[in-house]
């Protein structure tokens, strides 16, 4: 039998936590770096919380999720390329000003 793969909660906005039987890990979403949620600035703070919001609702969705082009990052958490049905979350963040491109260099926000 195949194990299924469900999305339970966002614990940061660049992460999604899966949880296949009991098993339970955090996947880090590729190529995006969102707005942090202890930030000092309230304008960067309330942009994460739209950010988390929409990520949310995005995931919870019913559409299917897939993970791919999967690796490590530079603190070798796992990092996935997510797709939900024919939406990239990458593509779909960064469109609506929620998350900027990140390579793994210095942050932007």
């Amino acid at each position: 039998m195949k194990n299924k793969l469900y999305v339970i909660l966002i614990i940061f906005l660049s992460y999604i936590n899966l949880y296949p039987a009991k098993v339970y890990k955090a996947v880090r979403i590729k190529g995006i770096d969102t707005p942090e949620k202890r930030d000092q600035r309230e304008e960067i703070k309330a942009l994460a919380y739209k950010a988390q919001e929409e990520l949310e609702k995005l995931l919870m969705s019913g559409e299917k999720i897939t993970l791919y082009n999967l690796g490590r990052d530079k603190y070798f958490r796992l990092l996935a390329s997510v797709r939900v049905g024919n939406i990239d979350v990458s593509k779909y963040m960064i469109d609506k000003g929620l998350a900027k491109k990140y390579d793994g260099g210095r942050k932007q926000w």
